[in-house]
């Protein structure tokens, strides 16, 4: 790396093992995860925060959902769509560091999805389920929601499905208020560079990348053909899109892609922010929640989120 990994983030890069993973160990692995999840110092819940676990019904499907929503609120509240990440193998959508804190910040509502995973379940199965929550979102049949003031975002995995969420939506004719992406993963050409090395980057490399990609795409990174919205790097036109908040750290394997991403974007006439952090490697603001460069850049993109969901946030 050409840049060390910020003292704030050392401690916690150090205390995480390295990932090996293939199509044939994910599976094992996931619940090992989920388990390694509880040694992060995570800050506590804020007070005040109803957390909810529903089951959205779409064309004969169940799709879990965790919802975060001020406690008493009796009002229709604008939503953040929030999508975790896990290179698009990994992850669980029971998000409660980040659904809990826009949720308390912002006085909104969060709703977490449960999309299924690759290699199991590759594209177009996750942007499927993660789109028919938003219609459930956006059709105001819940009466706690204002569809007129959705934002989409996520982390990882998740920041890059929400990028090609926001593109599908679009040419469907439906507006969103913005796009809330951190360190997301949008480019699977990233994963074949030649001047990356394959373990060169901390939390999540090359390697595991490649192994993301391809079990999403069902076909080798950086291949040719690729189908709409599978790779959101990969559109042409970015005409049109909302205002767009992308977070990155400057040691994060994602932050070329991001970089490029948002001057794409400000070439096509969109309001994007780019805030890049120094010293940060992928997945900072999840394994070291407490550190004040974390706090700082959650700060930011509440800001971005209030902007964006305003006027009465």
């Amino acid at each position: 790396m050409q840049q060390e990994i910020h003292p704030e983030f050392r401690t916690a890069v150090r205390r995480l093992p390295r990932l090996r993973l293939s199509r044939r160990t994910v599976r094992i692995v996931r619940p090992l995860l989920g388990l390694a999840r509880l040694l992060v110092r995570n800050p506590p819940l804020p007070d005040g925060i109803a957390i909810t676990d529903l089951t959205v019904q779409d064309e004969g499907r169940e799709i879990d959902v965790r919802l975060y929503r001020p406690a008493g609120a009796t009002t229709a509240l604008p939503v953040l769509v929030w999508i975790h990440g896990g290179g698009l193998i990994l992850g669980d959508h029971r998000d409660d560091v980040w659904g809990a804190y826009y949720a308390d910040r912002l006085g909104i509502a969060v709703v977490s999805p449960k999309y299924r995973l690759a290699p199991e379940h590759p594209f177009p199965a996750p942007l499927e389920d993660l789109a028919a929550v938003t219609r459930w979102v956006m059709s105001g049949r819940e009466g706690r929601f204002d569809p007129t003031r959705v934002a989409i975002g996520g982390e990882s995995a998740g920041g890059g499905l929400s990028a090609a969420l926001v593109q599908r939506l679009h040419d469907q004719g439906v507006s969103v208020a913005g796009q809330l992406l951190v360190y997301p993963m949008l480019d699977d050409r990233t994963a074949v560079r030649s001047d990356i090395g394959e373990h060169q980057h901390a939390i999540w490399d090359k390697a595991l990348n490649h192994l993301g990609w391809s079990c999403y795409l069902d076909r080798p990174p950086g291949s040719a053909e690729h189908p709409a919205y599978s790779v959101p790097a990969r559109r042409l036109d970015l005409t049109g899109l909302p205002p767009t908040w992308i977070g990155v750290g400057a040691i994060d394997l994602f932050h070329d892609e991001s970089r490029d991403y948002d001057e794409r974007l400000r070439i096509a006439g969109t309001d994007s922010r780019l805030e890049v952090i120094d010293g940060a490697p992928h997945g900072f603001a999840s394994i070291a929640p407490t550190a004040s460069i974390t706090l700082a850049f959650k700060e930011s993109s509440s800001l971005f989120l209030q902007e964006v969901l305003a006027p009465d946030v």
